[in-house]
């Protein structure tokens, strides 16, 4: 048997044919449609065509899986209408690279502390905002909006900081806190610390420069926006996640509360819980 594959079609790939059907890769799209000339078997099975399929192509139309979003969707469409010319086939099939990068929705789940003395162990803690200590974004070239200037003034202004912390303040993806907010959450701006200790007010041995910071956090609120808990990770999602086009949320479990000194009995039934309900909420 005989394969015959376009030669001057750079960004298309047969992957499978049999059973009168093929499976074809135009760029990032993978389109399933009719082919009366595959006479033989399939090579992969049902479940795998399924697994890769975003576009199904019928004698009475088209059908979309759930996964392919919409940028994938509009592609598979101009591929589907156009007439099967070499040129025609070219002109819609090569894009630039930057069409091919695809905008995730990333949710990080964790534990944090809580600076506010009413909101108790085991709440759950939506970070609208990070506020970094951890130096991270300085390292990039981050065009903040006007909202997150004033907000990170408002709060530099509130906390008097020594001049040797150089923080910064990115807000979360306004569509990921939409979809995941709830009368069971608390929203608030989360502080990303550089480290466990000192970073974070706690004193062992050594002393540190405000021992006061973490009751000025606590006390802050511009316009109705608080400061809530503390973690290491968030600051560095929303950065990185703003420069590469990716929507980020954080959510935290709050297993201690650092105002009251009470601690969770058992932290991992709080995270179990946090992730039951993000899964609730993302299927809804």
């Amino acid at each position: 048997m005989l394969t015959f594959t376009p030669e001057h079609w750079k960004d298309y790939e047969l992957l499978d044919c049999g059973n009168f059907e093929k499976l074809e890769r135009f760029g990032s799209v993978i389109l399933r449609r009719p082919e009366p000339q595959a006479l033989w078997d399939k090579v992969w099975d049902e479940i795998e065509w399924k697994k890769l399929t975003d576009i199904t192509f019928k004698q009475k139309g088209i059908d979309i899986v759930k996964k392919a979003s919409l940028d994938r969707i509009l592609k598979a469409v101009a591929v589907a209408k156009m007439d099967y010319d070499t040129r025609a086939e070219i002109t819609l099939i090569k894009r630039e690279e930057k069409e091919y990068k695809t905008a995730l929705s990333i949710i990080r789940i964790g534990t944090c502390g809580i600076l506010q003395a009413e909101i108790p162990v085991h709440s759950y803690i939506l970070s609208t905002h990070a506020f970094g200590f951890d130096n991270v974004a300085h390292f990039y070239n981050i065009a903040f909006n006007q909202e997150e200037l004033e907000l990170k003034n408002a709060l530099q202004n509130h906390l008097n900081l020594p001049t040797t912390i150089q923080p910064y303040l990115i807000s979360a993806s306004p569509r990921l806190t939409s979809l995941l907010d709830s009368s069971e959450t608390h929203k608030g701006i989360t502080v990303t610390s550089s480290g466990f200790y000192g970073p974070q007010g706690r004193i062992v041995r050594l002393g540190i420069q405000d021992p006061e910071l973490n009751a000025k956090m606590d006390s802050f609120n511009f316009n109705g926006t608080r400061m809530t808990n503390l973690e290491m990770e968030t600051g560095a999602i929303y950065g990185l996640g703003k420069l590469l086009g990716h929507n980020c949320l954080s959510l935290n479990a709050i297993i201690a509360n650092r105002a009251t000194g009470t601690f969770s009995e058992d932290p991992y039934k709080a995270v179990d819980e946090l992730i039951e309900y993000t899964l609730n909420k993302l299927a809804e």
